[in-house]
């Protein structure tokens, strides 16, 4: 027994000796690329990595393949088209240790189309400017990781259209915004946070979406829900930070849920109707919630201890009019910085908001701390 496990040991080593990065049963190949050619229909496959393999763009179509990370990382990357594309009626997993991801330069990083279609990875991002991470259309992706998009306001983390189930096990972060369910069927699942520059969470036309975690808008909409049949549950906090934020909207028939606290320049729009924290409607029309509603849409926000909803407790921060707004719960010392880690201001302030002229500064992202723990990475 002992010497056909070490038979086998040496003939892995052998094959990643031999410059082969994967294999197919016993057969090697030198490239990913080779390997996937090589399988002529959709009979389950499983490659099994023999060592790290980042991979171009790729589009896997009509094809049932298992990666065995053995230990190593997969990466599919590059610019010019969607770092990995999965498609009609494709199923594509992983198993074992390690990590397979997509990650887009300039595109997609990740997208699943048609029905029957699935892919489960480990991670996701996307960096090029107007590029969103996550696109699914009558599909199945299951992240176990985090997903992140980056390049710029116009981006979205997560899409989700007809007939597509989304899940995400990780957080989601946006420099544009979170995540949008948009048409029948189309259904997302964040077992994380969310924090997005613009919307957090968005949903219409009956899609769903089920948030375990916070939602932090940094500029725009906690959670907007549009249509009959539409429905948003979020099991934390929803926060809104912009100057004119809203911290839930639902109109034309929505249902939106939040356990946790609402945290917003304006609390809730229900309809075409502004609804502050003491606007609720009695009785309620769910146990244990206030009910926010116009007749037609509902916005319902968990009991708290006291006689209304409970605001979160946090700090916002952001550039407006020429001026550094910081709206803090303490007194303490206000520090900016550039991106670089030169200190541009120093400056102490009372418990609640306070106004800091920055007419001077140029364009740009800029660090701004408060003595009290808190950090923020703020475009003006």
């Amino acid at each position: 027994m002992k010497s056909f496990v070490l038979f086998i040991t040496i003939f892995f080593a052998s094959l990643s000796a031999m410059g082969q990065v994967c294999q197919i049963g016993t057969t090697g190949y030198a490239t990913l690329d080779d390997a996937l050619a090589s399988i002529t229909n959709n009979t389950h496959t499983t490659i099994k990595l023999l060592t790290n393999i980042t991979n171009e763009p790729t589009l896997i179509w009509d094809r049932k393949i298992t990666f065995d990370l053995n230990g190593y990382n997969l990466l599919f990357t590059g610019s010019g088209s969607q770092a990995l594309t999965v498609e009609y009626g494709s199923i594509i997993n992983y198993a074992g240790e390690g990590s397979f991801k997509a990650i887009s330069l300039d595109n997609t990083g990740l997208a699943v189309m048609e029905a029957g279609a699935s892919c489960t990875l480990t991670g996701v991002e996307s960096k090029g400017d107007g590029a969103d991470a996550v696109v699914c259309v009558g599909g199945t992706i299951v992240v176990n990781g985090n997903v992140t998009a980056t390049g710029g306001y116009n981006v979205l983390a997560v899409f989700a259209s007809y007939n597509c189930l989304i899940t995400v096990n990780g957080d989601v972060t946006s420099s544009g915004a979170g995540i949008s369910a948009e048409g029948e069927g189309a259904s997302i699942a964040v077992n994380g946070n969310i924090k997005a520059y613009g919307n957090g969470a968005n949903a219409s036309g009956t899609g769903k979406i089920v948030i375990t975690g916070n939602v932090t808008s940094s500029m725009m909409d906690g959670v907007d829900a549009t249509d009959d049949g539409t429905t948003v549950n979020v099991n934390g906090d929803v926060i809104a930070e912009g100057p004119n934020s809203i911290g839930a909207r639902a109109f034309e028939g929505a249902k939106i849920t939040i356990e946790g606290k609402i945290d917003a320049q304006g609390y809730l729009i229900v309809g075409n109707e502004n609804k502050t924290q003491a606007d609720f409607t009695t009785p309620t029309t769910q146990a244990g919630y206030f009910t926010y509603t116009d007749g037609v849409s509902s916005i319902w926000v968990k009991n708290g201890s006291s006689g209304i909803p409970e605001i979160a407790s946090r700090t916002v921060a952001y550039f407006y009019a020429g001026n550094l707004i910081v709206n803090s719960p303490v007194a303490e010392t206000i520090q900016i910085y550039s991106i670089t880690g030169i200190k541009i201001y120093e400056g102490n302030k009372d418990a609640g908001e306070k106004q800091i002229s920055t007419g001077n500064l140029s364009r740009g992202v800029y660090i701004v701390k408060g003595n009290s723990g808190w950090v923020k990475k703020i475009e003006n």
